[in-house]
């Protein structure tokens, strides 16, 4: 290669490259805070002896198994008198029900045209109990809360961003929330495909009177 090609290389200024690193390690960051990643950080050379901690007592696992509960329930509160039971059929999909019990038999007796109205009347709707969560964060059913309490009032907020920019429009949110002190977290959709698929945000709405979204 001659002087003469070499000079014609795209080489950046250090001045410019600096700016334009600076930039995409900005970027980065923002991206890792969006899905909860904490960042890593660089361990100093001349590290501090670590201290000896005794080790706790490991807690009894049902009282483990409350706090969990406990959590749960305070994160997501919801109606206590329903709650949503997931279902999945091979020919019509998945969706969410009330989980209730049915009046069989006052629904066989009925006329077909009539079962839907008196399937509605007859049933009865299970509560949410501490039972029932635990089953869902075991993995043995899948459930969902009511957030809509009968006063027309919730405790938290749920944002779905379904768009093919998704991935920026709830990192916008995010901050937005940060700059404003508003809890919120953001999980990934259920399908994992970001493209078309977004993500959900919880919002405790007891916050939201003193904020001015429109701002």
């Amino acid at each position: 290669m001659t002087e003469k090609g070499s000079e014609s290389l795209p080489f950046e200024p250090p001045e410019q490259e600096n700016i334009r690193l600076r930039e995409e390690n900005a970027r980065l960051r923002r991206l890792l805070a969006v899905h909860g990643i904490p960042i890593p950080q660089l361990a100093p050379e001349n590290p501090p002896p670590a201290k000896t901690v005794p080790t706790a007592q490991p807690a009894d696992k049902d009282e483990r198994a409350r706090k969990r509960i406990a959590l749960f329930r305070s994160l997501f509160l919801g109606r206590e008198d329903v709650y949503a039971r997931r279902w999945e059929k091979d020919d019509s999909g998945s969706g969410y029900a009330p989980a209730a019990v049915k009046d069989w038999k006052a629904i066989n007796r009925s006329r077909p045209e009539e079962r839907k109205k008196v399937d509605q009347k007859t049933r009865r709707f299970l509560p949410m109990t501490d039972a029932v969560i635990e089953n869902h964060l075991l993995g043995k059913e899948t459930v969902g809360v009511y957030p809509l309490l009968p006063d027309e009032t919730c405790w938290f907020l749920a944002v779905d961003f379904d768009k093919k920019t998704w991935e920026y429009d709830s990192q916008a949110f995010v901050e937005t929330c940060q700059e404003l002190r508003v809890p919120a977290a953001l999980e990934r959709s259920r399908s994992g495909r970001a493209a078309t698929f977004g993500s959900s945000l919880i919002v405790p709405c007891q916050r939201l009177p003193h904020v001015n979204w429109d701002a």
